[in-house]
Parts: structure tokens; sequence; C-alpha cells
């Protein structure tokens, strides 16, 4: 189960310029991506021991995104991490199969440019 919350240090995106793999399945960059939404398919989700913070987890989600696969890591307190799990619950076994779309977004102050994300089903619904 998903443990939300933690610091607001984490941002996926902190890693640019650099090729990072897990057993040959590279990880998600913002080089990957574009402004435009593009839709990604979700493979798998699980839970981890977070390597770089210790006695937190992370959640390590496989996606499919234009015919190919990656990993994307979501820590405590990335704000992407919040919307998964507000939309598709916190057990991410039941993320299998979803469709999410994926885009950049710049930061207007300092320019930094982060992977943001919305699950397919909420797109275009205004909440109450």
């Amino acid at each position: 189960m998903i443990q939300r919350g933690g610091s607001q240090q984490s941002q996926n995106g902190r890693n640019q310029g650099r090729k990072r793999t897990n057993a040959g399945v590279p990880f998600l960059t913002v080089e990957k991506l574009t402004f435009d939404k593009q839709a990604a398919k979700i493979l798998a989700a699980q839970v981890r021991p977070d390597n770089f913070r210790q006695g937190q987890t992370s959640v390590v989600v496989k996606i499919l995104l234009r015919s190919n696969t990656f990993l994307w890591t979501l820590r405590e307190g990335n704000p992407n991490l919040d919307i998964l799990c507000d939309a598709m619950g916190e057990d991410e076994s039941q993320w299998n199969g979803r469709e999410i779309f994926l885009f950049v977004e710049e930061d207007d102050f300092d320019g930094k440019k982060w992977i943001r994300s919305e699950v397919a089903s909420t797109v275009g619904r205004s909440k109450k």
C-alpha cells in the first residue's frame, strides 16, 4: 500500500540529462516527453524501499509510452503520486492497465522542467 505525504523535495525530473536504467528498462525523464499531453499505459506498479531515503518508500511505475517501456519512480511528496492516488486509489496493484497522460511543465520562476500527469478518466472533469 502506498504511503503519501513526506517532503516536497522530490519532484521527478531532478536527474535531467542523466541516462538511468534498471535491468535494461530506462527510467522516464523529462527529455522523453513534450509540453503536449501524451497517452501512456500503466503496465505495473510496485511499492519499493526508497534507495535514497532510508525508511521511506517509493512507487515504481512501469509504463508504455509510444511503444517504449519506461520505469517512473514516484517518491513521497511528489505531486504526481498524489494525482495518481487520488484518481486510482492507494493500492498500486489496481493501477495496472490504466491510461494516464504525461507531459512536461516548466517552472516560470527558475525554468526547471518537471514531469506532470493526469489520469485519463479524470481529464476534462471538473472537481466538486
